[in-house]
């Protein structure tokens, strides 16, 4: 006698097929376009104060027109993070709408000055500076100013200590 055929073997029973959803293959050039560029890889911008040369570098890289424009009047008073984040009055939204033959660009409401730097595609919003073909893109719009700071203004925060060197004094206490 075998043992096959005495011990009885457990099979999950799949569920009736009128109750799954059909699986379809999710289909979206932006969502593979993103996995494969990964701008954190990269070194961040160097700072510069000026705003025209910000400008022209911005030019050179190959960004959109319009956030290229945008930096001239974002940061027509000095490049600083309060400037990138602040909130637009509605003169500024008015000129930014009117900039373009066909309004704002961003496909989306304006309201703080990093608007002018990104577009919304679909259900994310995706970077104007950035290279066409590289650009970076994100879920939330809200992600967006540390991208731009760090990658395209040189306006990244720095760390002032490192957990590194906080395991220096350890080591001479267990005797390295």
């Amino acid at each position: 006698m075998h043992l096959d055929s005495i011990i009885p073997t457990y099979t999950q029973p799949s569920p009736p097929t009128h109750l799954q959803p059909p699986h379809l293959p999710r289909e979206s050039p932006l969502l593979s376009e993103a996995r494969r560029f990964r701008p954190g890889k990269e070194p961040a911008a160097e700072f510069e104060p000026n705003p025209v040369k910000l400008h022209d570098s911005c030019e050179r890289d190959g960004g959109d027109p319009f956030a290229v424009a945008w930096t001239l009047v974002v940061f027509s008073r000095g490049v600083t993070k309060e400037a990138l984040v602040r909130t637009l009055d509605r003169a500024e939204i008015g000129r930014m709408e009117s900039a373009s033959a066909s309004g704002f660009p961003g496909g989306f409401e304006p309201r703080q000055a990093y608007d002018g730097f990104i577009s919304k595609i679909g259900d994310r919003y995706e970077c104007g500076l950035c290279r066409e073909g590289k650009r970076t893109c994100w879920k939330n719009k809200k992600d967006a100013p540390r991208h731009l700071r760090k990658f395209h203004f040189g306006l990244g925060d720095l760390c002032g200590s490192w957990c590194v060197l906080m395991v220096y004094p350890l080591l001479g206490l267990i005797g390295y």
